[in-house]
């Protein structure tokens, strides 16, 4: 049976905000509906992502940006505020969380919500896991070992043996209770991370147009997936496809414009407009990265002098920031997003970047009520 469209309202759970989420906010998305997840991601090490120079003068005079709750234990908080919404636990680094401990926290988000829990689990960043002692040459060969893992430690009913490439297990168990058993999704773009997901994990998501430049060039995708996950022996139709789409959504087209020449949102475009960096010559667009750069594996704003930002700025051509988000009215843009679920997404988890615009900058830690009203229309609009 084909899946059907859901849909995700991404959450920063910030620690100047309440654990959880604002409680306005919550019932806002609650009663409206359309709103199948919250997901909130696993950022560490946000400190090492956006350059110092793009902070307040007075660090106390804005909310700090690279303070963050632990996003498992603030989802479990709005769970048992907002029952009617399912909780998505996004960006997880299998490097940090050992498999069985991020299988347990699934299962606990999943009794809570009766079933409506979600992680999506990556190779993990460089920022969010190389300061804090990770190695992340293991990222691949980790990941691997959680997917394999996930479906042992829900299966077995009574104690297993397992080696993996970093993870051996003797006599494990987890117990018999099985209430909801939580859904485990690959996060990335890269071919190996693809090709694991095809074979073990409930679903795929990507950014875009990072990773699809276009519906077309994303149903390709799709189809090459669905073609390995039933080689693989499993149900193409029971596979999620998902998509996190960029935008510089708003109805007037001066914020728009203002918005793109941000430092913050061109920085943006030049490490996330496409994965990867080097398939800008494809579109005849320059890199500003060398050869082989790589965003996940190379970016460490604590590693560049405010000088290096500023000549990294000054290169960043105007077309790669322009292609590198869905731009428009809300309607343009819902528009574009119908077209990649035409092409099999089946779900959406939009980023907005002026969703926190103040008229001055976008600082990526807020909503307005416009963009929140935008997004739950889109969701309508996708569900028809």
């Amino acid at each position: 049976m084909a899946r059907s469209i859901e849909t995700v309202f991404m959450v920063n759970p910030l620690r100047s905000s309440p654990v959880g989420i604002d409680e306005g906010i919550g019932r806002i998305l609650e009663e409206s509906g359309v709103v199948d997840y919250v997901a909130m991601t696993d950022v560490l090490g946000a400190a090492s992502f956006v350059p110092a120079q793009f902070g307040p003068e007075n660090p106390g005079d804005a909310p700090d940006a690279g303070s963050w709750f632990d996003p498992g234990i603030a989802l479990g908080v709005m769970a048992t505020r907002h029952p009617n919404l399912g909780v998505l636990y996004g960006g997880i680094p299998a490097l940090r969380r050992g498999p069985a401990e991020l299988f347990r926290a699934g299962l606990t988000l999943a009794s809570l919500t009766e079933g409506r829990a979600l992680c999506w689990i990556g190779v993990g960043e460089r920022y969010n896991t190389v300061p804090f002692g990770y190695d992340r040459a293991e990222g691949l060969g980790r990941i691997e070992d959680h997917f394999r893992l996930y479906k042992l430690l829900w299966e077995a009913d009574a104690p297993f043996d397992f080696e993996g490439n970093f993870w051996k297990y003797e006599r494990a168990f987890l117990g018999h209770e099985r209430t909801h058993r939580p859904e485990f999704w690959a996060l990335g773009g890269g071919p190996k991370l693809i090709e694991l997901a095809a074979s073990h994990a409930d679903g795929w998501m990507t950014v875009i147009p990072a990773a699809a430049p276009s519906p077309e060039a994303y149903a390709k995708r799709v189809t090459t997936v669905r073609e390995d996950v039933e080689r693989a022996g499993r149900d193409p139709d029971a596979f999620g496809f998902g998509i996190q789409p960029l935008l510089m959504m708003h109805e007037d087209p001066d914020v728009i414009e203002a918005g793109l020449q941000s430092p913050v949102v061109r920085l943006l475009a030049s490490m996330w407009g496409r994965f990867p960096h080097a398939s800008w010559r494809d579109e005849g667009v320059d890199t500003v990265f060398p050869d082989g750069w790589d965003y996940s594996l190379h970016w460490d704003a604590l590693s560049l002098s405010h000088a290096e930002i500023d000549s990294l700025l000054q290169r960043i051509p105007d077309e790669m920031v322009r292609r590198s988000f869905l731009i428009g009215t809300p309607s343009e843009v819902t528009e574009v997003v119908q077209a990649y679920v035409d092409a099999g997404a089946t779900q959406v988890a939009p980023f907005d970047l002026l969703g926190s615009w103040g008229g001055s900058e976008v600082t990526l830690d807020a909503w307005t009520p416009d963009t929140v009203r935008w997004q739950l229309e889109m969701f309508r609009e996708l569900k028809g």
